[in-house]
């Protein structure tokens, strides 16, 4: 009975040894695929930078924007720096980050003019 067991032992230990992707315990690589250098590949991977250049706000650069039929664009707010993100929030505020200073400006046009008081 105890040669029965430690059969059973040894024959569980080899059949865990042996998962998926190994051989008598040791890692095996299916032929054809294993490159011939650990972590090289022959692949070129091109980068971009994109460097936006600044435009001043102004009537000039503003008449010069196309927009579909039944819209226009205006100067809502202005002299603010850096703005990186937008937020208009439902009841029209509109929410502005300004990364250099770290903040969260709140914007409004309250008189209905289309420009945000400031």
């Amino acid at each position: 009975m105890r040669q029965l067991a430690l059969l059973l032992g040894f024959l569980s230990s080899s059949a865990m040894a042996q998962q998926a992707g190994t051989v008598g315990g040791r890692m095996v690589e299916p032929e054809g695929q294993a490159l011939p250098e650990p972590k090289a590949a022959n692949v070129r991977v091109p980068g971009v930078i994109l460097e936006p250049r600044a435009v001043k706000p102004d009537a000039a650069s503003l008449a010069r924007l196309e927009v579909p039929q039944g819209f226009n664009v205006g100067m809502f707010a202005q002299g603010l720096g850096n703005a990186r993100l937008l937020a208009v929030a439902d009841d029209g505020t509109v929410y502005l980050t300004r990364r250099a200073e770290g903040d969260v400006v709140m914007l409004r046009d309250t008189d209905g003019d289309g420009r945000a008081e400031m």
